[in-house]
C-alpha cells in the first residue's frame, strides 16, 4: 500500500456517513440509502429516500403540485453542497455534476466527473 493513497471502501464509507449528516444537518432528514460507484474518473452517488416529512405532508394533502416544487427546490440546493462535500472527501476537483430527483421514486441520482484520476485504490 502506498502512504498518500486509501482504499475505496474507505472513502465510501466516510461519503456515507458524510452525506447523511449533509442531509441531516440541511433538511433534518436522514435518506433510507446511499449507494457509491466508482469508475475511473467518475463517481456515482444513487441516494434513496430523498422525500422529507413536509413533502409527504402536502402530498397526503393534496398539493402534489407544490410538494414536487419543494422537492425539486431543495435538491437544487442540495446538488451544490452534494459537489463540494464530494470534492472534499474524494481530493479531487469535480468538473461536471450529473444530479436528477425524482419526487416519484423517492430517489436522487448523481454522477460526478472529476478533473484527474482520484487517488486511491479498490
Amino acid at each position: 500500500m502506498k502512504p498518500n493513497r486509501v482504499s475505496s471502501q474507505f472513502l465510501e464509507v466516510v461519503l456515507k456517513r458524510r452525506i447523511k449528516a449533509l442531509y441531516q444537518e440541511q433538511l433534518n432528514h436522514e435518506p433510507k440509502d446511499i449507494k457509491i460507484y466508482y469508475f475511473d474518473q467518475t463517481i456515482i452517488v444513487i441516494i434513496d429516500g430523498i422525500v422529507t416529512q413536509t413533502e409527504k405532508f402536502l402530498n397526503q394533502h393534496s398539493q402534489k403540485f407544490l410538494a414536487q416544487q419543494v422537492s425539486s427546490v431543495l435538491s437544487h440546493l442540495m446538488e451544490s453542497q452534494l459537489k463540494s462535500l464530494i470534492e472534499e472527501v474524494m481530493k479531487v476537483t469535480v468538473i461536471d455534476l450529473l444530479c436528477k430527483a425524482k419526487f416519484e421514486t423517492d430517489r436522487m441520482g448523481a454522477i460526478a466527473i472529476f478533473e484527474v484520476h482520484p487517488n486511491f485504490y479498490v
